[in-house]
């Protein structure tokens, strides 16, 4: 199947989706060609044209895709520019596995962000090529994820499509709208019975196994703190010892290692992620946190 990635961005994020295209260079073996959408940058051909106002991101993604579908691309790894790997990627799933499961599950979707790792698991699992993924329940409401994950590309198209007829406002057409409107009841009941989303869970192969010792560790001495706090000091108690350890409940040490909340929080450099570079010895990912990307 033929592969790529895009990353979408906006205007004023654009350095930042540089930067996680840098870090997917970086990080991610052998990856699939990456492009781009959300912003006007004619002299590089990984940019894909911008026809619509830089705003609305479900006219920007529609086009995109259209255009990757022209370019014979199947499928294709959507990146949000806040949620670069911040660790190594496994370049076997992701290059040949995944898009071969995408295929054979006759899947929609299967996101990278998924269970384990102290995330629970909601659906059954299913084992083929080698690799366990968790189809999602209907009731899951975010089952159309924008975390990074691979979609099959004309069954994207076609949730974008049913989206593009509820004519939202131009202030719902954001990717935060996408999930929240594709995850609703009812929506599920405007689509075709081929409704089939998927994540991956942590028996897949990883090659961050070193953060994976270290985050399991922290969250084993964060559960022993919250009950000890909780014990002696009540519910806000238990609630400030846990919000000190959501920087490692936060981190999901994958296939393609992910922060959940991604770099950004309300346009500034997310405070959670910076305690988790300092934890975790991400010496380069904190320098680019402290200059602003500045670098790329």
């Amino acid at each position: 199947m033929s592969t790529c990635i895009l990353i979408c961005t906006y205007e004023s994020n654009q350095l930042l989706a540089l930067f996680t295209g840098k870090q997917i260079t970086s990080l991610w073996k052998n990856h699939p060609p990456i492009f781009f959408c959300g912003v006007n940058c004619r002299h590089n051909s990984s940019f894909l044209d911008l026809r619509v106002d830089s705003a609305d991101w479900l006219g920007i993604i529609m086009d995109a895709v259209d255009e990757l579908i022209k370019k014979r691309f199947e499928s294709v790894y959507v990146v949000l520019d806040d949620h670069p790997p911040i660790g190594l990627c496994e370049e076997e799933t992701l290059n040949n596995i995944l898009p071969k499961a995408l295929i054979e599950l006759e899947a929609i979707n299967i996101s990278l962000l998924g269970s384990g790792y102290g995330r629970e698991m909601l659906g059954e699992e299913r084992q083929l090529s080698g690799i366990t993924v968790e189809a999602l329940p209907d009731s899951y409401r975010w089952r159309y994820s924008l975390h990074p994950g691979i979609w099959h590309l004309e069954s994207l198209r076609d949730l974008l499509s049913i989206l593009e007829s509820e004519s939202i406002s131009p202030k719902g057409r954001s990717p935060w709208d996408f999930e929240r409107i594709c995850g609703s009841d009812r929506f599920l009941a405007s689509l075709p019975p081929r409704n089939r989303c998927f994540r991956v869970t942590s028996s897949l192969p990883t090659a961050a196994i070193g953060d994976q010792i270290l985050s399991t560790l922290l969250r084993g001495v964060g559960r022993v703190m919250r009950s000890v706090a909780g014990g002696f000091g009540g519910s806000k108690a238990w609630l400030a010892v846990s919000q000190r350890f959501d920087f490692v409940n936060h981190y999901y040490p994958g296939i393609y290692p992910v922060f959940w909340r991604g770099v950004l929080v309300q346009g500034a450099i997310n405070p959670e992620l910076v305690r988790f570079c300092r934890f975790f010895r991400k010496k380069k990912l904190s320098h680019q946190l402290r200059v602003g990307f500045s670098t790329v």
